[in-house]
């Protein structure tokens, strides 16, 4: 006589327990492919990609000549440009404006700088101007930036300005200047510290004369010699 089955048995044995296992070549599946889970990810694709920021190499000089085009502007105005020359500095510093903004947004950006540099400009006219640059995306160097602003090399002293080129000088001058310049700085600051007043062969000229007809080495190492017996 065989035993019974339990109450319930034989319902367990027809159903089978489900294989956690994943058949061989089946994908997971993942909540994209659920449309109430994939409606944010949609909406996200529909919308446009936000830009980026320029590379540093790009960003930096953009940053440093907006600034020093409105530094330009204030020097010239002494104040807010209130003349026609006002939509030629903006022309100028659209481009700037447009790589520098970022993260903020342009528009926000070029109505804070109308308000503090050209006032008598339109936000209409702004937007058009941008527009219009963004579109062509101009490249131009330094020396085509102080071609236009017809920037001197007198300003460019007075406003420390790195990164646009005088129309009046050429590089090679403005090299030489930059480095009498330097020379004279560095003479001016010796003499008022007192460290050297006087070029060391003048005050060795002075101290220790040099022999008829003894060569520079052999003056020198004389120099040196009676110099430490002195100290010593």
């Amino acid at each position: 006589m065989t035993a019974a089955p339990k109450r319930g048995g034989d319902v367990q044995q027809d159903k089978k327990e489900p294989s956690r296992l994943a058949p061989e070549g089946s994908k997971k599946k993942s909540h994209s492919c659920d449309p109430v889970c994939s409606a944010p990810d949609a909406h996200n694709q529909e919308q446009p990609r936000t830009s980026r920021k320029p590379p540093p190499h790009i960003l930096i000089p953009a940053r440093i000549r907006r600034r020093q085009i409105s530094a330009l502007l204030w020097y010239r105005h002494d104040g807010p440009c209130r003349t026609d020359d006002a939509e030629g500095w903006l022309e100028e510093i659209a481009i700037h404006l447009a790589i520098s903004c970022k993260p903020d947004p342009l528009p926000f950006v070029a109505e804070e700088w109308r308000q503090r540099y050209t006032p008598g400009l339109t936000p209409a006219f702004v937007l058009e101007v941008l527009c219009r640059v963004q579109a062509i995306r101009p490249f131009y160097t330094s020396e085509d930036i102080g071609r236009r602003l017809r920037m001197t090399y007198d300003e460019k002293v007075a406003l420390r300005i790195t990164h646009i080129a005088p129309f009046d000088v050429d590089a090679e001058e403005v090299r030489a200047r930059k480095l009498a310049e330097e020379r004279a700085r560095v003479k001016s600051h010796r003499l008022a510290t007192g460290k050297t007043k006087t070029p060391r062969q003048q005050s060795i000229a002075r101290t220790i004369p040099r022999r008829p007809g003894e060569t520079t080495g052999s003056y020198y190492r004389r120099v040196k010699r009676e110099g430490l017996a002195a100290v010593g």
